[in-house]
């Protein structure tokens, strides 16, 4: 599926692990400079370490050094503070000349509310954007043109500790039945298959997309006919069908007891030592374990579908850059996206940018790599979604059946309210 640039995870919900061009500190303000030189302003949240260490602040040094006489000075604010911020900046002439803005809907910052009302520049004619994986497009621009470019990649899988694993002669199940089967046999042996840190809400989140991802292959446009007012989540056989395993695996045991008051703290602590064997979580999650617990190896696998041929992964590209219409330095803002764009400037984690291929995951997560390689990798479902109260509904609905209220048809019907009071 797709190759580019990157970014994090997080947003969307959860994720929030994959921007590694996160923002923070700045560069010293310069003058202007010949050869489209000048003072480049940039925008972005708190995200990744402070001081040049930092992959925003180690780009910005980059392009100083590329392009003489110019400086780039990075501003970075707090998640509560930065779309409050910038949605005044926009709205007042006066935004930064680089933005970092979710992808898709999501927030009145999000690139394409922003594009929508004309707020954004036309990068269409970057050598990026004749490049893009066409399931990343939608939450990119409309009719064609591209306003952001995509920044660090994430996938959402299996986390599973594979030394345990194979101490107890435990195989990554292929298919939906052979979970079941998994979960029963590790439940009798006094172990949990899948450690669920429910009482944070971004897991639940994680869960219900990588198990959508799977059942909604017979309806890959959905989320667009959703945006569109053609369907509705209730109407949608893919959605009821994976709300309705994730209610069968949790009777099933597949979660442990009473998964949705598991702290994340508690649940890393299973998978770390090996009481449970997988955890649902962001790529970044891997070394996360392997700090945890450094004498055991682990990996990232895709949940399976119903069949191997059906599974799927979510993934893709959360937070990018654009660069605001009335900017100062419109055209020196788009040579910045353009050299953050090439994939020796991406940074530490895997990038979706322009040599046309997916992009390369680590090794631990080998055997999620050829599905990007055959494009069965997914956009995160929320990325069109216009109203953040649909994903609270979801999953307030899933932690609420987790502790035995409430069904799938009933966590469908709130969606589907929540986005017509939007």
């Amino acid at each position: 599926m797709t190759r580019g640039v990157r970014r994090l995870l997080a947003l969307g919900a959860a994720a929030t692990v994959a921007l590694a061009l996160g923002a923070c500190g700045s560069s010293d303000d310069g003058g202007s400079g010949g050869d489209g030189g000048g003072t480049l302003r940039v925008a972005a949240p708190v995200l990744g370490p402070k001081g040049p260490d930092n992959p925003l602040n180690v780009l910005a040094r980059r392009f100083e050094s590329a392009n003489p006489g110019t400086k780039v000075r990075v501003t970075m604010t707090s998640y509560e503070q930065y779309d409050p911020t910038l949605r005044v900046q926009i709205s007042g002439g006066q935004p930064p000349d680089v933005i970092q803005n979710a992808i898709g809907y999501g927030s009145s910052t999000s690139t394409l509310p922003l594009a929508r009302a004309n707020a954004l520049a036309d990068l269409s004619d970057s050598p990026w954007a004749r490049t893009l994986p066409e399931s990343l497009r939608e939450t990119l621009g409309f009719d064609g043109r591209v306003f952001t470019l995509p920044g660090v990649y994430t996938i959402i899988g299996a986390v599973y500790n594979r030394t345990a694993m194979e101490a107890d002669g435990v195989r990554l199940p292929t298919s939906y039945d052979e979970l079941l089967t998994l979960c029963r046999d590790v439940r009798a042996s006094g172990k949990t298959l899948i450690a669920l840190g429910g009482l944070v809400d971004y897991n639940i989140q994680n869960l219900i997309f990588t198990q959508v991802a799977a059942t909604m292959s017979d309806e890959p446009d959905f989320a667009q006919r959703r945006l569109d007012g053609e369907v509705t989540f209730s109407e949608s056989p893919g959605w009821l069908q994976a709300l309705e395993q994730l209610k069968e695996m949790d009777e099933t045991g597949c979660f442990g007891d009473d998964p949705a008051a598991v702290s994340v703290d508690a649940a890393d602590q299973r998978l770390a030592t090996g009481k449970s064997y997988m955890g649902i979580g962001l790529i970044d999650r891997v070394p996360a374990m392997e700090a945890l617990n450094p004498r055991a190896r682990f990996g990232l696998a895709p949940m399976p579908g119903g069949s191997a041929d059906q599974t799927r992964v979510p993934g893709g590209a959360v937070l990018g850059f654009s660069v605001p219409a009335r900017a100062k330095q419109v055209e020196l803002a788009k040579r910045f996206v353009d050299f953050a764009a090439e994939p020796e400037n991406a940074g530490p984690l895997p990038a979706v940018t322009g040599d046309g291929g997916p992009p390369q995951l680590p090794p631990y997560a080998s055997q999620v790599q050829p599905l990007l390689e055959e494009e069965r990798v997914v956009p995160f479902p929320d990325s069109l979604w216009p109203s953040p109260e649909v994903s609270a509904a979801m999953r307030t609905g899933m932690q609420g059946m987790l502790s035995g209220q409430g069904d799938p048809r009933a966590i469908l019907k709130s969606m589907d309210s929540a986005w017509s009071s939007d």
